[in-house]
């Protein structure tokens, strides 16, 4: 580690083009080493890997896996201005049931990022994170939940849950509270493909940011609205043959019905219930800004 070096802690959130945006720095990154950005990414972290997941939903603690991960964040940091860690899943699952049952964006994430900052390198924090409309981001939570193979009606997974319940406000208040001397560099995933560059400006500094070239497109669409409506008719059968044959043919489904085809998205509310959480959205942002200590990307 390098004397003055910054963490960079990429939380999302999910369904908010996180993967694409870790995909170009994935494709830099001996670019980003040789200006001094130690990276770590999904495929480090996740069950194959570090198994940050698991460490940070096990009760009590793994003590001999966070030895684990503490080392490996050790190394990557070492000799580097930056460590860029950018992991969506240390909020928690984004389609968790507790989620639909608390109104609240990933109850747990406070208690998770404090956990996780117990295992970083002793240099400041500053924490970044993408927004989203919250009617938008539930829907595609939801597209997210049938890929895991876990099929239902949308009106069964939301269980009346209004999306404009679902506020990042609250959620960016618990973060701040386990990580008190954070910045905070926040964007919408509306934003994003205008703004890509300045988002990765922000994280890592105009001359480490051109080393990362983010490709046009989606990464990881969600399903189509014609591929919705063919799982939900063949769910009947699919459900009994367990989860793994219902992912696989929800891979089909939206590779056959793929949204770059022209197919349209999902579109899961009324025009009433959409036009109330738009509202609740731009309120919530109002008020985020407002906010000491944050950055909002995209304003004005």
């Amino acid at each position: 580690m390098v004397r003055g070096m910054k963490i960079i802690l990429h939380i999302g959130a999910h369904k908010t083009a996180s993967t694409h945006l870790q995909l170009a720095l994935s494709r830099a990154r001996a670019d980003l080493a040789a200006h001094g950005v130690g990276l770590i990414l999904p495929e480090a972290l996740r069950r194959n890997g570090l198994r940050l997941g698991d460490y940070l939903s096990i009760q009590p603690e793994d003590r001999s896996l966070g030895a684990t991960i503490r080392q490996a964040f050790a190394r990557a940091a070492s000799g580097a201005a930056f460590l860029l860690i950018s992991e969506e899943n240390i909020l928690g699952n984004a389609h968790q049931p507790a989620m639909i049952r608390e109104a609240r964006l990933y109850p747990a994430a406070h208690s998770r990022l404090e956990r996780l900052r117990r295992l970083l390198p002793d240099a400041p924090v500053v924490l970044a994170m993408a927004m989203r409309n919250p009617a938008d981001f539930l829907t595609s939570a939801y597209s997210q939940r049938l890929m895991s193979g876990r099929l239902e009606p949308f009106e069964t997974f939301r269980a009346g849950l209004d999306p404009a319940a679902l506020s990042w406000h609250d959620l960016l208040l618990r973060l701040r509270a386990a990580l008190p001397d954070s910045p905070c560099v926040l964007w919408r995933q509306e934003d994003y493909p205008a703004i890509a560059p300045a988002v990765l400006s922000a994280l890592l500094g105009a001359q480490a940011a051109g080393a990362v070239r983010p490709k046009p497109g989606r990464a990881h669409p969600g399903l189509s609205r014609p591929a919705l409506d063919a799982l939900l008719a063949e769910a009947e059968t699919l459900v009994p043959q367990g989860e793994e044959a219902a992912r696989a043919r929800v891979r089909a489904l939206r590779q056959r019905f793929a949204r770059d085809k022209g197919h349209p998205p999902l579109a899961l509310f009324d025009a009433d219930t959409a036009a109330r959480a738009a509202r609740a959205y731009d309120k919530d942002l109002r008020r985020i800004a407002a906010l000491p200590g944050i950055v909002l990307l995209g304003e004005g």
